[in-house]
């Protein structure tokens, strides 16, 4: 599945664990349309690890809705009105720090909005494109996650990494980046130096045509290119 900010409190909520023994995560939903926040309880219902404590219909009842409720994560709309999104997920961070995580929601795949969600310090970002099935697993890996994962993307399409000229391993090293993974943390992933993430990044940078990681990674997620 396409492709979060973890701290030593925060929970750990393993998706690989046998559903009856996961510990249920404690989600509150900002939407402000009753569908939409329905469609998200059906969507959940199945997956049986998540228990909706609390919803707020704008901005402004996001703060009191968390204080109540006591979520470990909250599902926030991109649109949601009255105090904007990143407004919500900077008072969220101010409050809460990150013992409330937070994944965004939305129609757009701007990758200059998905940065500033990323740099505000959300743990993901899902597009409602998403198959009804995966919104769950999504919200988990976001929240399981050591870097800032997008969800709902279509996949690079066949043969256009080779368009490119880029090979497969830089298209790994790419999707690590726009994942938000460390050159550190890319090359445990992928089992090799640091010099050789380093090595790799120049040549994606060549090929691509762009000046920096982050030029990379908007680079992958306007193509596209599955983030996971």
């Amino acid at each position: 599945m396409p492709g979060a900010v973890t701290t030593s409190s925060a929970p750990t909520f393993d998706e690989r664990a046998p559903r009856d023994r996961r510990r249920r995560v404690r989600l509150a939903v900002a939407a402000d349309h009753p569908l939409l926040r329905i469609g998200i309880r059906s969507a959940l219902a199945d997956d049986g690890g998540f228990e909706i404590v609390a919803e707020a219909r704008n901005g402004r009842e996001v703060l009191p809705v968390l204080e109540r409720a006591q979520a470990d994560a909250l599902l926030l709309d991109l649109a949601l009105p009255g105090i904007g999104c990143f407004e919500c997920v900077d008072r969220v961070r101010r409050r809460f720090g990150r013992r409330v995580r937070v994944v965004v929601l939305a129609s757009e795949s701007d990758p200059a909005l998905i940065e500033s969600v990323f740099r505000r310090g959300a743990a993901g970002y899902i597009l409602k494109t998403i198959d009804v099935g995966d919104l769950g697993p999504a919200i988990r890996e976001a929240l399981d996650g050591t870097a800032f994962h997008a969800f709902g993307f279509p996949a690079l399409a066949a043969g256009a990494e080779h368009a490119t000229g880029l090979t497969r391993r830089e298209v790994e090293v790419l999707r690590a980046v726009g994942r938000g993974l460390s050159n550190k943390a890319a090359a445990r992933e992928l089992f090799v130096t640091e010099q050789t993430i380093k090595y790799h990044l120049t040549n994606v940078y060549r090929k691509l045509g762009v000046a920096n990681r982050l030029e990379a990674a908007r680079w992958a997620i306007a193509h596209g290119l599955e983030l996971g």
